[in-house]
């Protein structure tokens, strides 16, 4: 059958419009993908540790108290100005992030960096000559250190199990609350030193970065820490430690997580002491807040908050306010390793330091290195004379 001049025009018009829907569907959604891909590029470029941020947003407040609420982005003159009025009233380590913190929002806008011209590094290292002074450091806590404060909570989680047994209903739930909350701060404390973790990755350890083998030969476990301070690539790294038959990391932790998975439900009015464990492959923080009724909550701890959980147990074990902390955690297990026999390398290798100069800080609480030298002559001429001893005893004895 013949079409129509009229007929031929219809579905020539037709399919040019189909032709235009398809054209303009195309070309929405590459748009919208290109919009996405923005959108994440954004996003990646933009992302920073839950610490830097936090650093960011101090540093701005301070800045802004100075030079006004609208003072960012800034010149040179206003942040140098800002520098020579605060030098000497802030540490030079306190000034030097805050002006480090003021040139990464710059960067994240999209903004020169006012620390990149040559009239603020000379400042600065003026400043540095003048106002340079030891950094404070936490003391580092020794394994002996760690053994008293083990040994006391230890003591209480014991005493606390036993009560929990005999408690009423009423006050059940409190004790729940202390003994759940003396279980993790016993695995804070000893993955914190046989890992010298920073708070921050303390916080941010999740159920899946734990693996446990508990049937080899030697039991064990891998913790894999997705980032850090160190780690500016982000790779990550995972870290092993074996069961041991002293302040062991592995019983700790898998204490802790058994408690933290038990539910204590009420029957009748009654609490059902035997608690039912309740396993889940989904992800959650491994050190988390406990409610004074003794419910595990599913936020983690803060990173400024693990330092005030753990400084009162090394005051109740008689070490007094000596200067211990969190990082004191860090420091120790660093001596720890220096005093039986492993190099430098593996002890960056261990912790996760990237510079060298920053693990030999860490060290600083040792002998000098002279001193550490003859001391080991020292032993070795004792080795010697007690060998000659030995030797000329047995010489002496009838044969």
């Amino acid at each position: 059958m013949k079409l129509t001049h009229e007929e031929i025009e219809a579905k020539r018009l037709k399919l040019e419009l189909e032709m235009l829907e398809e054209q303009h569907a195309l070309d929405n959604r590459l748009n919208n993908r290109t919009d996405i891909i923005h959108e994440k590029e954004r996003n990646l470029a933009s992302a920073i540790s839950p610490h830097t941020e936090r650093s960011l947003k101090q540093a701005v407040k301070h800045f802004s108290s100075f030079a006004g609420i609208n003072a960012l982005p800034c010149t040179v003159d206003t942040l140098y100005n800002y520098l020579i009025y605060y030098s000497g009233d802030l540490k030079v380590s306190t000034l030097e992030q805050r002006r480090r913190m003021i040139g990464l929002w710059h960067k994240k806008e999209g903004y020169n960096d006012p620390n990149d011209d040559k009239k603020i590094r000379l400042l600065m290292r003026r400043i540095r000559k003048t106002h340079n002074a030891h950094p404070k450091q936490a003391k580092p806590a020794t394994q002996n250190t760690l053994i008293k404060v083990d040994n006391l909570l230890l003591e209480d989680i014991d005493a606390i199990r036993q009560d929990l047994k005999c408690v009423d209903d009423k006050g059940f739930r409190k004790l729940l609350a202390l003994y759940r909350t003396l279980l993790r701060d016993r695995a804070l404390l000893l993955i914190g030193f046989w890992f010298g973790l920073r708070s921050d990755e303390l916080a941010q350890i999740q159920s899946t970065h734990l693996t446990f083998h508990p049937q080899d030969e030697t039991p064990y476990f891998t913790l894999f820490l997705p980032k850090s301070k160190a780690d500016k690539e982000a790779r990550g790294r995972t870290v092993r430690a074996n069961a041991k038959s002293l302040l062991c990391p592995m019983q700790a932790l898998a204490d802790w997580l058994e408690e933290k998975t038990k539910i204590y439900s009420i029957v009748k009015g009654h609490i059902q002491r035997e608690g039912l464990v309740v396993e889940s492959a989904e992800a959650s923080a491994v050190f988390t807040k406990i409610h004074w009724r003794g419910n595990v909550l599913p936020r983690p701890l803060k990173p400024n908050s693990i330092n005030p959980i753990l400084k009162p147990y090394f005051e109740k074990a008689g070490l007094g306010n000596q200067g211990f902390s969190s990082h004191s955690l860090r420091r120790g297990l660093a001596n720890w390793l220096m005093d039986n026999g492993a190099n430098l390398h593996d002890i960056m290798e261990h912790i996760g330091w990237s510079d060298m100069n920053t693990a030999l800080r860490y060290l600083d609480g040792k002998d000098a290195l002279p001193d550490q030298i003859l001391d080991k002559a020292d032993k070795e001429r004792k080795l010697h004379h007690l060998i000659e001893l030995l030797v000329s005893s047995n010489d002496q004895l009838p044969k």
